[in-house]
Formats: C-alpha cells, sequence, structure tokens
C-alpha cells in the first residue's frame, strides 16, 4: 500500500508471517 502524509511517502508491506512493516522513500514528484 503506497501512503502519503505530511509530505512523506512510504510503502507499507508484509512478511511472510503477515507483520506489517513500513518502507519511506524519498520520492520526488
Amino acid at each position: 500500500v503506497d501512503t502519503v502524509k505530511d509530505g512523506q511517502h512510504w510503502v507499507t508491506l508484509f512478511d511472510p508471517e503477515g507483520n506489517e512493516f513500513c518502507v519511506l522513500s524519498d520520492r520526488k514528484s
């Protein structure tokens, strides 16, 4: 899931056990 909030962009991923974690991205639009 791509999420943008307060100018920050991150992607929410799930590992094989179903645990959620976020990866911050430095995207320039």
